[in-house]
């Protein structure tokens, strides 16, 4: 009788191939998520070196913040007109003058000689002057009074030929006689009518040449009042009121046509600002700002925009709306120059992690507020205090807002104690 063999059954059926090959598959993907988890980059910082903001919903203020230097509305520089020694100081810096006070003399020889020279040369023309209007009058009363006479011989002449008429008829007075003395009537008769004709040339040409005298004489005086007006030039005065700084000069110095100084009107002030060039098409004139100063708060306005940058600012002059008192140059103040009108807006405080991300992302702390996780966030509008949030972060969430310095790469951070 045969034996029955027995039959070998088969290890690797299909349905064993296949779920073998899910295994295999399943296990290479719990190992790759594994691996990728811990790839993931992560810093642990201590809790107290950050600073921590939270998200919150609010008013934003478009505003930025600019340090303003006070400086008086008008300011002059007090200048040597006529320079020379140094002979007298009449006042100090930091006193308080008035309009032409006196506040320098200075002595110098020469141009006081110059001077005088130049007045003694005008008062000449003055006095030639007065002579040349003298010989007018003159000669105009000598041609009356020769016009007298010349009437007074003609008449004389006339009588003379009367007389003699008659005693020529008679035939005693020649006819040569009688002649002579026609031609003598004749010939001052011409000459009257010339001497007549020179004195109207004369009263014709003399208020004219009067004229010309009495503006020569105008001219004259004005030049001599200058001259002497000049001596004042050794004495500086001051240009305005107001309170004198940056004098110095001691006694016997020489100074030319130079700057001795200054005077401040300290009666008004204004600000001046520097402003970052990334604002330039944003202020505009009657632009208002807002400052503390003693406790109270201020508003001033902008009333010009130089539009110049250097250095990467413009500046700005604003003037007060209500001046505090006690305003010196160079007093220092901080502004906030309003940029836009205030809107309801998603904020969260402005920190140095702008510099870093550009506001572009940020790390948000999870429920536990122990874990912060790299977002991308969007920005808006920034004030010196906040930013405005337009996409990224809810509000309520914290974000830490301190400098991200060496975390670039970094994907999560661990807060410890």
């Amino acid at each position: 009788m045969g034996m029955d063999r027995a039959i070998k059954k088969k290890r690797w059926t299909a349905k064993r191939i296949i779920w073998l090959s899910i295994i295999v598959v399943a296990g290479s993907s719990l190992a790759w998520a594994t691996l990728n988890v811990s790839n993931k980059s992560t810093r642990r910082i201590n809790a107290d070196y950050l600073t921590i903001a939270t998200v919150n919903s609010g008013q934003f203020r478009d505003f930025t913040s600019v340090q303003a230097t006070v400086e008086p509305r008008q300011s002059q520089p007090v200048n040597i007109l006529q320079g020379g020694t140094v002979a007298e100081i009449l006042v100090e810096e930091g006193d308080i003058v008035q309009a032409g006070d006196p506040l320098v003399r200075f002595e110098d020889p020469d141009f006081e000689l110059s001077v005088l020279e130049k007045a003694g040369n005008i008062s000449d023309q003055i006095n030639n002057n007065n002579e040349s209007r003298l010989r007018l009058e003159q000669d105009l009363r000598s041609l009356k009074t020769q016009l007298l006479d010349r009437e007074y011989e003609l008449k004389l002449t006339q009588r003379d030929i009367a007389t003699k008429e008659s005693l020529f008829k008679k035939q005693l007075v020649s006819r040569d006689e009688m002649e002579r003395l026609r031609d003598d009537l004749e010939y001052k008769k011409r000459k009257l009518d010339q001497l007549k004709a020179d004195l109207d040339e004369k009263k014709k040409q003399y208020p004219e040449k009067l004229q010309l005298l009495d503006d020569s004489d105008k001219r004259a005086k004005l030049r001599l009042q200058s001259v002497e007006k000049s001596i004042d030039k050794l004495i500086t005065r001051a240009p305005i009121s107001g309170q004198l700084i940056e004098m110095d000069i001691e006694l016997g110095q020489r100074k030319g046509a130079e700057t001795l100084g200054r005077i401040d009107d300290i009666s008004a002030f204004i600000l001046s600002a520097d402003v970052g060039e990334y604002y330039i098409n944003r202020v505009k004139k009657g632009q208002a700002a807002t400052f503390t100063y003693n406790g109270n708060q201020y508003r001033a306005t902008v009333d010009k925009v130089f539009p110049t940058i250097t250095n990467g600012a413009f500046k700005i002059r604003l003037a007060f709306e209500q001046q505090p008192s006690n305003m010196r140059r160079g007093l220092t103040l901080q502004l906030q120059l309003e940029l836009g009108a205030a809107s309801h807006s998603l904020l969260l405080a402005d920190g140095a992690f702008y510099q870093d991300t550009g506001g572009n992302w940020a790390f948000v702390l999870d429920a536990s507020g122990q874990v912060a996780t790299k977002r991308d966030i969007s920005v808006g509008r920034r004030n010196s205090e906040v930013m405005e949030i337009r996409s990224g972060l809810r509000e309520g969430e914290q974000v830490i807002v301190s400098s991200y310095s060496g975390l670039e790469g970094i994907d999560e951070v661990i807060l410890t104690k």
